[in-house]
């Protein structure tokens, strides 16, 4: 595809976007409204639904379907729906969409909320929009156009910071919806490992887009979480890569369908910001653009890498 249909996708989501944010914030402002409208997923207390959610990946999905009837569509809700079916991605152009990211923030009055709208083609996300409308924050993003913040290039922060090594960083993570034993004992040895390098602190905003954004605008500059989905990351994804940070997965990926031998080839000399990153695999790690260049990213991904305890998430 080239660039200018890149352009007109991602000038179709910023609409829906902003559409779908009016009545993001007509219903956070209703605090007794979400009240009654409130489920959990699965029996889980931290796994928060309202029918905002489901309000709004409807309208998103019916606007999308009617642009573009050709392409496919994984959102959160219809995914929740289908009894957390896979999200069976193909190379065709598939709309990834989470209508509230941060829906637990959301139901509390927190802020830090947005509607996360991305695209991608043959699996590599091409198209982000996130919208936070309770800040009036709108991110945009497509391939090889540049990351910008309300129409001002990303990073914000300028000039470019360096960050000599990973004891100088400021390191987002979240907890996450799984509270299985295992999941809190990895995540909370992971945070040790990380804390006790130790780093200036840590940081939680409750939505992962949200998180991203925050490492692409130069804010934070490292961010990592395991348990996140397709639709938590995949806008974010293609903004964070146009503002010059890295997205990859705890463990190096290469490729589908591909044999353990012929994987450890393909990936000799490979340095972590070359990899690529499988939005299905449920794990994400990121570092912001930093005035070193590559090689220090590269740096200081391996000695974050170093410190994540990963522990078995279903593919989504």
């Amino acid at each position: 595809m080239a660039t200018s249909e890149y352009q007109e996708y991602l000038n179709e989501a910023v609409k829906i976007a902003k559409l779908a944010g009016k009545t993001i914030k007509e219903s956070f402002e209703n605090r007794q409204f979400i009240s009654e409208h409130l489920d959990i997923k699965e029996n889980n207390s931290s796994d928060l639904v309202t029918a905002t959610d489901q309000y709004v990946e409807k309208m998103v999905k019916s606007h999308i379907n009617k642009l573009y009837p050709t392409h496919s569509f994984i959102g959160e809700e219809t995914t929740a729906a289908n009894n957390n079916a896979s999200c069976n991605l193909t190379d065709k152009p598939t709309w990834c969409i989470d209508p509230i990211d941060g829906t637990t923030n959301f139901v509390h009055g927190l802020p830090f909320i947005c509607i996360s709208i991305g695209l991608l083609v043959n699996k590599e996300p091409v198209i982000g929009v996130i919208f936070n409308p309770i800040l009036n924050d709108l991110y945009t993003a497509c391939k090889d156009g540049g990351a910008f913040l309300n129409g001002k290039p990303l990073p914000t922060i300028r000039p470019i910071q360096p960050l000599e090594t990973l004891e100088k960083s400021l390191v987002i993570t979240e907890y996450g919806a799984n509270r299985s034993e295992e999941s809190i004992k990895a995540k909370l040895d992971t945070l040790h490992d990380v804390i006790s390098y130790p780093i200036h602190g840590v940081r939680s905003f409750g939505s992962a887009a949200m998180n991203m954004c925050y490492i692409a605008r130069g804010s934070c500059d490292i961010y990592y979480e395991i348990g996140i989905h397709a639709w938590d990351v995949c806008a974010a994804t293609c903004i964070l890569r146009e503002a010059g940070g890295v997205v990859v997965g705890w463990e190096p990926y290469y490729g589908d369908n591909t044999e353990p031998q012929t994987k450890k080839l393909k990936t000799e000399g490979l340095e972590i910001v070359s990899e690529k990153f499988d939005i299905l695999n449920r794990h994400v790690l990121c570092i912001r653009q930093v005035a070193e260049g590559p090689k220090k990213q590269n740096e200081i991904l391996k000695e974050v890498r170093r410190r994540l305890i990963n522990f078995e998430t279903e593919r989504d």
